[in-house]
């Protein structure tokens, strides 16, 4: 090392053990977080309160916001699902319709009579009338 560097080198080290390092940080951080502003009159609590007050504000505009899009998805997903079981169910609707109608007609009553129980006319000499 040259001369320079060891000089400064040994101040650092002679600064560190006598306290001076700690000094040094601490005018360093004075001058990083300044405690007034330009004016020279101290930041108020009224107005740091003030501020925490709109940051909290618009956090919670900003939350609210997210929330209510998701709803809203959320709902679109919903309607999208119900208005396709809708759909699903008119075409059974219509399908039922149309068997209730096949079944009630005469000529499948008389055929399903005769496929499933086995029924027929009965012959003309085996009808008895009650008086």
């Amino acid at each position: 090392m040259t001369n320079g560097l060891r000089a400064r080198f040994s101040g650092m080290v002679s600064e560190r053990h006598s306290g001076g390092l700690r000094r040094n940080l601490i005018s360093a951080m004075k001058k990083l977080i300044p405690l007034e502003d330009r004016s020279g009159r101290g930041f108020n609590r009224a107005s740091a309160i003030l501020a925490s007050a709109l940051v909290l504000w618009l956090l919670c505009m900003g939350l609210f916001y997210v929330w209510t899009r998701m709803q809203l998805v959320e709902l679109g997903y919903e309607i999208a699902a119900l208005e396709k079981k809708n759909e699903e169910l008119k075409k059974r609707q219509r399908e039922l319709s149309v068997e209730m109608a096949s079944l009630q007609s005469p000529s499948e009553l008389e055929k399903q009579a005769r496929k499933r129980a086995g029924l027929v006319f009965p012959a003309v000499g085996r009808v008895v009338h009650v008086p």
